[in-house]
């Protein structure tokens, strides 16, 4: 073909943007689309912003005794005064987990990726984690709404068996495994895998139980220390 008929030839159309809205309807879709045009920027602009309202009822309007957890008479007045503080930095580092989150997700499942042979980018895997984090994000949201109307623990989710579990009891992460938004992460991580990164679904699901366990059996031991 001449120099001439390459400058010529048309550009093919580039894939269409996925939608972290409809992701919660058409997730497959969704994949595909993030398969060929990975987005980050604006999903994780709405992720952040998700988080921002959750750590914003989580941090300023729980009660600040049922925040800190069972703790002694003497234990909570040397930590009253540093309520504020408290509240602030507790709402700061809620606005960072999306961000840290969606890199440190990403960067697992990309070694992972390139170990059991599949095909995806860092900027897939990032965006694919992201798209998951707007459910768990909508599940904290949720559960803070509830846990403040029902004048619960913050802490504590309720839409799950974890609503059985103290949140401060180290066992409770691993049950968080068995609580709806959670579950419904798992089953979006494997099936993103195996849209995203061309795996098995076999292997899709080994990944990702992996994943999801071994960081519930690490919150699990940190609890424990």
């Amino acid at each position: 073909m001449s120099e001439t008929a390459l400058e010529n030839k048309p550009e093919l159309p580039k894939g269409e943007k996925p939608s972290i809205f409809k992701f919660i309807t058409e997730p497959q879709e969704q994949f595909r689309r993030m398969r060929e045009n990975p987005k980050v920027l604006v999903p994780l602009l709405i992720v952040t912003a998700v988080y921002a309202l959750w750590a914003a009822l989580f941090s300023f309007l729980a009660d600040f005794q049922l925040m800190m957890g069972d703790l002694s008479a003497e234990d909570m007045a040397m930590i009253e005064g540093a309520e504020t503080a408290i509240r602030v930095s507790t709402f700061v580092t809620s606005l960072l987990m999306p961000v840290i989150g969606g890199v440190i997700g990403a960067f697992i499942m990309w070694i992972v990726v390139k170990l059991t042979a599949g095909d995806a980018t860092f900027k897939q895997l990032f965006s694919l984690n992201v798209f998951i984090m707007f459910i768990g994000g909508i599940g904290l949201v949720l559960n803070s709404i509830l846990t403040l109307a029902l004048n619960l623990n913050p802490a504590q989710m309720i839409t799950g068996l974890t609503v059985f579990f103290d949140p401060y009891d180290p066992m409770y992460s691993l049950v968080s495994l068995f609580e709806v938004f959670s579950i419904w992460s798992i089953i979006l991580m494997a099936m993103g895998l195996r849209i995203v990164a061309s795996m098995k679904p076999v292997t899709a699901w080994v990944v990702t139980l992996i994943i999801t366990v071994g960081a519930a059996l690490i919150g699990f031991l940190a609890a424990g220390v």
